[in-house]
């Protein structure tokens, strides 16, 4: 799969190997997730801006076994009220070291990914991991892709990652629309339930 990126292509390696997919299954993620993630296996790449290398793309999907091994925390009461069940949340894109991107397992798996800011509270993304590689792609892995489709759908003031990417991501890629990047995430995004202690 090509990013449109001349100096980096994404490094989608599919795995074939059905131990890998019976851990998944093992873990109970759900099955969009395990169909998905065994094409976009250890996806890495990065690119930045050569007047400012703060204006950058990146992405770090994890392989499979460092997704299945990689929770936020050892050991959670999973009984306690309104707290999230971290051991069960695992890292999927580690965006930066204290930003990355997760899923659920177990009796809390669902289909969607969420944001999570290292000791703090995950926040529901509302894609699957099909849609998050479309919007992957879509967004050329744009730094905190993930933040602007937040603040755009919950109207959020208090960062700006949205108007960062609204300013800089058409500059780099002139054919980058926002505004169809904005709708393609609001035709991709999905509702759930989600567990106790995420927003």
């Amino acid at each position: 799969t090509k990013f449109g990126i001349d100096a980096v292509d994404a490094c989608f390696v599919p795995s074939d190997d059905p131990a890998l997919a019976t851990l998944l299954k093992k873990k109970k993620f759900k099955q969009s997730f395990i169909d998905v993630i065994m094409q976009v296996n250890n996806c890495k790449f990065k690119w930045a801006d050569p007047t400012d290398t703060n204006i950058c793309g990146l992405a770090e999907i994890m392989d499979i076994e460092s997704i299945v091994n990689c929770t936020c925390e050892e050991d959670v009461d999973e009984e306690e009220e309104g707290v999230a069940p971290l051991d069960k949340f695992h890292l999927v894109d580690m965006v930066r070291p204290d930003r990355a991107v997760g899923i659920f397992s177990g009796k809390h798996a669902g289909d969607s990914l969420y944001m999570y800011s290292m000791n703090g509270v995950p926040q529901y993304l509302g894609l699957n991991m099909e849609g998050y590689v479309k919007m992957l792609i879509a967004t050329r892995g744009f730094d905190h892709w993930q933040g602007a489709l937040w603040q755009h759908h919950h109207k959020d003031r208090s960062f700006d990652s949205l108007g960062r990417m609204k300013e800089h991501l058409p500059r780099l890629f002139p054919e980058v629309k926002v505004e169809e990047l904005l709708a393609l995430y609001d035709s991709l995004r999905i509702s759930e339930k989600m567990p106790p202690g995420t927003e």
